[in-house]
């Protein structure tokens, strides 16, 4: 996959991101499940760069046209 960003958001979690997806997973690469946020978002645009905002509840993706502000807790569009 051509991975173009890759964080750690704790001890045990990275968020990756690929394509058109950013997933928070676990160190051993396995999709982690929340019940209190989106383990998976999907945006409808190839993704050229990302930040993690720093309450690591959201991120804003980067698209050649443009950006997107996604949160975790609802898998929203904030901007």
């Amino acid at each position: 996959i051509d991975v173009v960003h890759l964080t750690q958001l704790d001890k045990e979690s990275l968020l990756i991101c690929h394509d058109r997806f950013v997933k928070i997973i676990g160190l051993d690469g396995i999709v982690k499940t929340d019940i209190n946020r989106c383990s998976i978002l999907e945006f409808n645009f190839k993704i050229e760069s990302l930040v993690c905002l720093a309450d690591q509840e959201s991120v804003i993706a980067f698209h050649k046209h443009g950006l997107e502000e996604r949160s975790f807790k609802e898998n929203d569009v904030n901007q």
